[in-house]
């Protein structure tokens, strides 16, 4: 609910906090993209970066990896890591060819 109206930093407490003590994998999964989801809509680059590099080593199999990478690539693009941004838009070119995520944007960085 907080997240969804946007209220990210109780947010970013209740899935920090969901994160570090449940043991159930997709809660954990879930929370932990959410967190790094939470810390981006607030421009927290470096914690929002922290947290979709987790995901992304942790959860490379699962249902929001190749949008931790586009959500990733764009928040680095918009920080002004252009270099890191091109690394995780290739990434998720390479990795992941026929995502959704693979559009106007992503090209558009790609071929600056």
């Amino acid at each position: 609910d907080y997240f969804s109206q946007q209220d990210y930093q109780e947010a970013v407490d209740i899935f920090k906090s969901i994160y570090n003590l449940t043991e159930t994998d997709y809660l954990k999964r879930e929370s932990l993209f959410l967190l790094a989801r939470s810390h981006d809509q607030m421009d927290n680059y470096q914690s929002a970066e922290h947290f979709y590099r987790i995901y992304l080593n942790e959860y490379n199999e699962t249902n929001y990896y190749d949008e931790a990478l586009y959500n990733l690539g764009l928040m680095l693009n918009k920080a002004g890591e252009v270099e890191k941004s091109r690394e995780v838009l290739e990434r998720l070119r390479r990795e992941d060819p026929y995502s959704e995520y693979n559009n106007s944007q992503v090209y558009e960085i790609l071929n600056k």
